[in-house]
C-alpha cells in the first residue's frame, strides 16, 4: 500500500539500500535506482528533462541525446573527448584508422574528410572529399582569393594553387615556387 497524500520531509531523506528504487507516477512508470558504487538509474526510454518537455537528457542501449534549444555549454576548462577518456585539447577526436572529422553537407555524400596521417616519425593532414574536382578554398574577408586543388581536370591529374584574381596556377609539383 502507499500513502495517498503528500508526503513532507522536514530534514534529510535516506534510502539505506544498495538497490534503492524511487517510483515515479501513478502506475510507477518512471523509476531511479540506485545502483552499488556506480550512481542512479534511470528507469530505460525516459527522459530527465529541464525547464521546458523539449529539454531533456535521455538514452538507451545504443544512443545518449541532449535535445535543447539553447546552448549546450561546458566549463571554460572542459576538454571533450570523443574515442579517448583523456582529451588534450577542447576538442580532442581519436581514431587511428579512419578520418578523425568529417564536415558533412549532404549526408553521406558531400562532405570533407580531416584525417591524421602517421608514417614513421612524420605526423601529416590529409583532407579528402569524394569529388574527383573537390578543392580547398581560402576566404579573405568573404573573398575566395586562393584556392588549391588536385584530382582530375575532366582529363589529366593535376595540381593547382591560384587565386580568383588571375594568380599562377602550377599544374604539375615542380611548377609550384616558379
Amino acid at each position: 500500500a502507499g500513502i495517498a497524500a503528500d508526503l513532507c520531509v522536514g530534514d534529510d531523506l535516506s534510502l539505506i539500500s544498495d538497490l534503492a528504487v524511487l517510483k515515479f507516477g501513478a502506475d510507477s512508470e518512471v523509476s531511479l535506482t540506485h545502483v552499488h558504487n556506480s550512481g542512479l538509474l534511470l528507469n530505460t526510454s525516459k527522459k530527465i528533462m529541464f525547464g521546458v518537455a523539449g529539454e531533456y537528457i535521455s538514452g538507451d542501449n545504443t544512443d545518449l541525446t541532449i535535445a535543447s534549444s539553447r546552448h549546450i555549454v561546458l566549463s571554460s576548462t572542459s576538454n571533450v573527448g570523443i574515442g579517448t577518456t583523456g582529451p588534450d585539447r577542447k576538442l580532442d577526436i581519436l581514431d587511428s584508422s579512419n578520418p578523425q572529422l568529417r564536415l558533412t553537407h549532404t549526408d553521406g555524400t558531400r562532405y570533407i574528410d580531416f584525417k591524421t596521417v602517421v608514417n614513421s616519425s612524420v605526423s601529416s593532414l590529409e583532407i579528402s572529399t569524394p569529388d574527383t574536382n573537390g578543392f580547398i578554398r581560402f576566404n579573405d574577408g568573404g573573398n575566395v582569393s586562393s584556392f588549391i586543388s588536385a584530382g582530375n581536370s575532366d582529363t589529366i591529374p593535376f595540381f593547382a594553387i591560384g587565386n580568383t584574381s588571375g594568380g599562377s596556377i602550377a599544374t604539375t609539383p615542380s611548377d609550384i615556387g616558379n
